[in-house]
């Protein structure tokens, strides 16, 4: 329905009439062969890479919600939160976290139900810098001090254009998860996720920040 209005909105501005309400197949009140239907418009999207550009640089959460469900369409022939999540909780299981261990009840992380621990996310990441697919979920991650939601954060420090990590917010929810090289070249994964805290959220950010500062000054010599 979000699309439909959309689009009708689109045709309207480019002076298209659109006749009749928006509606859907499965709300038609008239039974419509879908087998007779001509095609008149097909669109490809932008490959996924640059879609998780959009999605983790500006933490795009209507992205996240639509493609949770593409996966439960891609894997269950079905798109809905349901099948999304459980396709992801296989996935999940083959990283080696256990799917009773957290809760997942949408794709933006927005919903009070979601439960998860920094070391999941950190099996996650630990995983995705092993996968074939990694440069372009990295690039996909906002940089400290450089663009996306991070940049504003950690600007003249040694963690400016190192860190690569995705934050969350929530109330009285703060997270930072992603990755950062020390000085000494070594790469490392980190996971932080502030709870019930009644600060102002810059100071949850500012312990972060700080955290990364000094992960990113870590020398194991």
């Amino acid at each position: 329905m979000f699309f439909l209005t959309v689009l009708r909105e689109v045709l309207e501005k480019k002076g298209i009439a659109v006749k009749g309400k928006i509606g859907t197949l499965d709300n038609s009140e008239k039974n419509i062969d879908t087998d007779d239907l001509i095609p008149i418009y097909t669109h490809k999207s932008i490959p996924l890479k640059y879609i998780l550009q959009e999605l983790n640089k500006n933490s795009n959460n209507f992205y996240a919600e639509q493609i949770l469900k593409t996966l439960g369409l891609e894997i269950y022939n079905f798109g809905t939160v349901d099948n999304g999540v459980k396709t992801c909780k296989d996935l999940f299981n083959t990283m080696g976290i256990n799917p009773d261990n957290f809760v997942m009840a949408d794709g933006s992380g927005l919903s009070k139900l979601d439960l998860v621990t920094p070391r999941d996310i950190v099996k996650i990441l630990t995983f995705m810098s092993k996968s074939d697919d990694f440069k372009n979920f990295y690039d996909s991650l906002p940089i400290a001090g450089v663009d996306g939601t991070l940049i504003d954060r950690m600007k003249k420090t040694p963690a400016e254009n190192n860190v690569h990590a995705k934050a969350g917010y929530s109330n009285n929810v703060s997270s930072l998860s992603g990755y950062l090289k020390t000085i000494s070249g070594e790469p490392l994964v980190f996971s932080m996720i502030v709870n019930n805290y009644l600060a102002p959220p810059a100071l949850a950010n500012y312990i972060q920040d700080n955290v990364c500062h000094h992960l990113v000054n870590f020398n194991r010599n």
